[in-house]
């Protein structure tokens, strides 16, 4: 999508969505956290996958 100079509107349209995705992404972080430590008796970061996950996620957030 061209986005033409002065379209403010649109750009804090996307704007927004990314912060929406972003506290959407948290919020999904904080729940992944909480339900591996209460379901898991090891540490989930010492699994492959979730340690990928979750430095993915870090990356993400720092942009």
């Amino acid at each position: 999508m061209v986005q033409t100079p002065g379209n403010y509107g649109s750009a804090w349209g996307h704007l927004e969505t990314a912060r929406l995705l972003a506290d959407e992404a948290e919020h999904a972080e904080a729940l992944w956290k909480e339900t591996t430590a209460e379901d898991c008796s090891f540490d989930p970061m010492t699994m492959s996958w979730p340690r990928d996950v979750w430095l993915a996620l870090e990356e993400w957030r720092r942009g």
